[in-house]
């Protein structure tokens, strides 16, 4: 594999500062840069909720079963408007295991990008 061909994107990088990872993905591509200053994160975690939740989701079932495809925008306004953050979180054994088992791979990624991710193991 010819390493000048590849190029890795951490996504703790991207979230981090998502300036300086665009520029570097723009110049490994040979593109100029576009200026871009804002990067907005989408598809976060997040739920509406309770009874709001139940009554979003049975309007959209019944558009999808009756066939309606239109619409004004009005269930995803309440909804991206009524979201909060939401995370599960993991069980501590399961982190554990999914760091043992994982971590050939991740010491192979670190060889392999020259970065220290200590931090995932």
């Amino acid at each position: 594999m010819d390493a000048a061909r590849v190029h890795f994107v951490l996504l703790d990088d991207l979230r981090d500062s998502p300036r300086e990872v665009w520029c570097a993905l723009l110049d490994f591509l040979g593109v100029p840069d576009d200026g871009r200053q804002h990067f907005p994160a989408m598809n976060t975690a997040s739920d509406v909720p309770g009874p709001l939740a139940r009554a979003i989701r049975m309007v959209s079932d019944f558009k999808r079963r009756k066939g309606i495809r239109f619409g004004f925008g009005i269930l995803n306004g309440l909804k991206q408007r009524l979201a909060k953050p939401h995370r599960e979180t993991m069980a501590p054994a399961t982190r554990a295991m999914l760091r043992e088992h994982f971590l050939p791979e991740v010491e192979k990624l670190q060889r392999c990008i020259g970065r220290d991710l200590s931090r995932w193991r």
